[in-house]
Formats: C-alpha cells, structure tokens, sequence
C-alpha cells in the first residue's frame, strides 16, 4: 500500500497547510482543567482500596461462573467472602465514624482503618492531596482571571 508524499517546506510545515492555528483561550483552559482534572483523581485514589478491590472479585467471579469455569458452590462461596467482607467494612466504617463524632480521629486514621497505610504513608498521601488541590485551585483561578480578562477586552466570543 501506498501513501501520499507530503513534502515539506523549509519551516517543516506540509506544502498546502499553514503553519498557524488559532485556538479559543476557552477551549485551551478547557482542556488543562480537564486534564488537571484527571491527573489529581489519579494521584487521589488511594492503594489498597477494598471496594475496589471486593467489585475486581466480583466481576471475575460473575465471568468465570458464566463461563462455566467454576461452579455454583465456588461462585457462591466467593459471594459469601465478598458479602462478609462488605460487612466487616461497614462495621469499620460505622465504629470510624463513631470515634470520628467523639473527635477520637485524625486525617491520617481513616488511611490507616480503610487502605492499610503506615501514619508515615498517610501523611504522605495527604501531603500530596493537598498539592494537587493547590495546583488546581491556582490553574483554575489563572484560568477564570484569563477569561475575565479577556471578556473585558472584548475577545473570546
């Protein structure tokens, strides 16, 4: 198979396409938020997460049953584990919140109770929480300053 040549000029630009493209301010700060976005839900989603991890078990379980892999018996076994295991987390979870009323609690405890971090790992986690909630919090506040700007000035409609 073959492909057209596209030759190039001397600013490496295709022969027959500009070089410049006008983008809206808001379609660029739109997509840096979305990606900021996402990057922190990323750094936001904390190891070790049960649920996660019970609906993993779960999804495999259903497959492997349809499938015909395992049985009735060992699908329902699975069920039970999952079930008992959501048990022991909202027995966790109500006891948390108990010591949490009663000012028992710090920030760092519900990432040791709920994903099994050391304190030194909680802190961390929360350090880092709390960055990329500044990082956003800055672009987005650039970002709404540019458009006020911008709207002032009579450009980006």
């Amino acid at each position: 198979m073959s492909y057209p040549s596209h030759s190039s000029t001397s600013n490496g630009v295709a022969s027959g396409h500009s070089g410049r493209h006008t983008v809206p301010p808001q379609a660029i700060q739109s997509t840096i938020s979305t990606h900021q976005h996402k990057s922190s839900q990323i750094g936001m989603v904390a190891r070790g997460d049960e649920i996660y991890e019970l609906d993993m078990q779960l999804e495999a379980a259903i497959t492997a049953y349809s499938s015909r892999e395992i049985g009735k018996a060992e699908f329902d076994a699975i069920v039970y584990h999952i079930n008992d295991a959501i048990r022991d987390r909202e027995r966790r979870y109500a006891d948390y919140c108990v010591r949490e009323q009663a000012g028992q609690t710090r920030p760092v405890d519900w990432y040791k109770e709920f994903y099994g971090y050391t304190e030194e790992e909680a802190e961390e986690h929360l350090r880092e929480e709390l960055r990329l909630r500044d990082i956003r919090n800055a672009n987005q506040a650039r970002g709404q300053s540019r458009m006020l700007q911008q709207s002032r000035h009579g450009r980006g409609h």
